[in-house]
Order: C-alpha cells, then structure tokens, then sequence
C-alpha cells in the first residue's frame, strides 16, 4: 500500500519521463492495434464509438490524439485527480488485519463500507 502512494505522490510531484511517456503510450497504441485481431474486439470498438458518438472507429484520429499527448499534460491531469484528499482507499479482508494496515499507511480511520454510500 505505502508503494503505491509513493507512486500516485510521484505522479502528483513531477510530470512522466520521456522514456515512461514512450512506454506508456507504445503499450495504448499495442492495444489499439490489437483491438481488430478478433471479431470481440472489432465489435467492441464500433460499441465505443457509438457511445462516444463518433458513430465509426476513428483509429487513425485516435493514434495522432495518442501521440500529441505530453508529458505536461499527463502530469497536470495527475494533479488534478489524484489530489490529496480526492482518493479513496478501499481495503477487504479481515478487519483487524484491515485495521493494523490503514494505521501504517496512515490513512485515517478505518470505516465500514455500507452498499449506496
């Protein structure tokens, strides 16, 4: 847990690097790629974009929006939803051991989930 708050603290402190942005945005366009290597994922993209609106896949609109996004722009969207106080932490399991592990990380108190809350 503490891990991974470092991590969101770093995406919040500082914008990606060169080589994470390449990383990052070599697996999306793997993935877009992929998308049309079976009948599941061709279907899947027309339903994305009726949802969207876009009526067709825009792949190549998609891969120019995928390569224009920059360093900067990742990092200011980072400040923005992950915000202290913005992130909610949900933690399963056994409550004292729930319980022992929301103390360590210091994230408060631990409060019981109510469904519709």
């Amino acid at each position: 847990m503490r891990l991974f708050r470092d991590v969101l603290e770093q995406m919040r402190e500082a914008p990606p690097t060169a080589q994470e942005m390449q990383r990052a945005k070599a697996v999306r366009l793997a993935e877009l790629d992929a998308a049309y290597d079976d009948v599941l994922g061709t279907s899947q993209e027309w339903i994305r974009a009726l949802v969207i609106g876009t009526g067709v896949p825009r792949i190549e609109e998609e891969r120019a929006e995928i390569g224009s996004v920059t360093a900067a722009d990742v990092h200011k969207l980072a400040r923005t939803i992950l915000a202290r106080g913005s992130t909610r932490w949900v933690v399963s399991g056994d409550r004292s051991a729930a319980a022992r592990a929301v103390q360590a990380n210091a994230l408060g108190q631990l409060h019981r989930m109510l469904a519709g809350r």
